[in-house]
């Protein structure tokens, strides 16, 4: 935070594991950097809404599996393609104060993702996230 109620945000959300797209298998990763403002910073709650630029990352791969007989197998992933778009991010969470410095904020997300349609049939993105974390300093 740069003061009281405005300050500066960065984020990054991935995929841990790949989803299934048809034959393929797929992995999607948004970043974005931008600005956070507090219109409610009190000591217990604080609500935040968040705005920013960034990109959007798809990667598409292929399993294929080969085996020598019956005993020795292995299964490998190609890549068949990825891409890379612009995205615009908007989002709203509250922030509740747990015990001393620890929170956790329930958040809304939106982004907007122009040239997304290509792989998704959408440019819009929704997403709900649980944040639980530690404060280093005042709320």
């Amino acid at each position: 935070m740069l003061n009281k109620h405005v300050g500066i945000e960065g984020a990054l959300g991935f995929q841990p594991t790949k989803g299934d797209y048809g034959p393929l298998q797929y992995r999607q990763v948004f970043y974005d950097f931008g600005g956070l403002y507090a219109p409610i910073n009190r000591k217990q709650v604080q609500l935040r809404i968040e705005a920013g630029i960034g990109g959007a990352h798809s990667g598409f791969s292929y399993l294929q599996t080969a085996c020598v007989g019956t005993a020795v197998c292995s299964t490998q992933a190609t890549s068949v393609g990825s891409s890379n778009h612009f995205q615009v991010h908007i989002g709203a969470g509250v922030q509740f104060r747990v015990k001393g410095n620890f929170f956790v904020r329930p958040q809304f997300d939106f982004r907007e993702v122009p040239g997304l349609t290509n792989q998704f049939g959408t440019d819009h993105v929704v997403g709900a996230t649980v944040w639980f974390g530690y404060n280093f300093g005042e709320m």
